[in-house]
């Protein structure tokens, strides 16, 4: 995983970032932190909702992504470049780091709604927090740098490598596992032109997401008259309705799917690209369509993708301790 120099991981950073994770203190009215959007019970996803809820009721308009090895997400080989600027995080890509993507739901009015000056006080006013800042970084000042930085340390240490996918490529299957028929089926039909998964989740061991611009960001044909996706950011109208691809890891726990949640199982999202795609969407890329036109999946092709998508869930990643509010120790 790379690191950003200016802000290395270290035991007292992460787990400075671990509690403001979970505290609500970040928020205006102390009723919203970091975890209420991103549970870990759910991958770090939002849970069961389409959208969550930020301060004074404000629904918000994506659905909460999972924060899986997100290190990776935000490294080089899975930044979009346009015009000299990098898109990486958030479903339309707007931040290029850990750290930056960390500084928005503080003051947003949707999200946490606190002024940073504000949230800089009210942390630096708090009996605890000035020496765990000054453990992570040498002094007591609390700053809205050394805030993000702290979370971003946390966030990279969310890592999730103990799926059946990964005992299973590294030679460590437990006793009674094996590779079934049906897993194997659909694995075929995931890096087949006839399945078409690959193209934008590449089986890359650490977040399954393509690594080639061209991938990063798509179109998958949701809608005719899709929404702005990367186009609200450029405003290019051929990034019109593209969205950041999302890990498959832990994809079991992270419903309901897609960027405004509209589907609620894995069947449905299978369904979708079974039968589903929009191929008069603007900007669709050529290998939905070329999905749609090879006819729909059988039964039994879709209950195969969805084994192997299911060898890529990690329970352990939902109840590790270090990952848990720290709050409730």
């Amino acid at each position: 995983m790379p690191i950003p120099p200016d802000n290395p991981t270290t035991v007292e950073g992460a787990a400075l970032g671990r509690r403001l994770f979970f505290d609500p203190i970040l928020s205006s009215d102390d009723t919203v932190s970091c975890a209420t959007c991103h549970d870990p019970a759910f991958a770090f996803s939002g849970g069961e909702v389409r959208f969550n809820t930020g301060v004074n009721g404000v629904l918000g308009t994506f659905n909460s992504p999972a924060l899986i090895n997100l290190g990776w997400t935000s490294a080089d080989p899975y930044r979009f470049y346009y015009d000299g600027q990098a898109f990486s995080l958030f479903w339309d890509g707007h931040a290029d780091s850990l750290e930056n993507q960390a500084r928005e739901p503080v003051a947003s009015p949707s999200e946490m709604n606190l002024p940073w000056p504000e949230a800089e006080a009210k942390v630096q006013a708090d009996p605890v927090y000035p020496g765990l800042f000054r453990a992570a970084f040498g002094d007591e000042a609390v700053t809205q740098d050394r805030i993000v930085k702290a979370l971003a340390q946390f966030q990279r240490t969310l890592r999730s490598y103990n799926s059946k996918w990964d005992r299973l490529k590294q030679g460590r299957l437990e006793d009674g596992e094996i590779w079934t028929f049906e897993e194997q089926l659909g694995f075929t039909l995931f890096n087949s032109e006839q399945g078409d998964c690959f193209h934008c989740h590449g089986t890359d061991p650490a977040i399954f997401v393509s690594d080639s611009q061209s991938g990063l960001f798509n179109n998958n044909g949701l809608d005719s008259s899709p929404d702005p996706g990367l186009m609200a950011i450029t405003g290019e109208l051929r990034h019109e309705g593209k969205f950041r691809v999302p890990t498959l890891r832990n994809i079991e726990y992270t419903a309901p799917y897609m960027h405004d949640g509209r589907f609620a199982t894995l069947d449905e999202v299978l369904q979708h690209y079974s039968e589903g795609v929009k191929t008069d969407s603007p900007n669709l890329d050529g290998h939905f369509k070329a999905r749609a036109e090879s006819g729909p999946f059988t039964p039994e092709q879709i209950e195969a993708l969805k084994a192997f998508l299911l060898m890529l869930s990690d329970p352990g990643f939902l109840t590790n301790p270090d990952f848990q509010d720290p709050f409730s120790e």
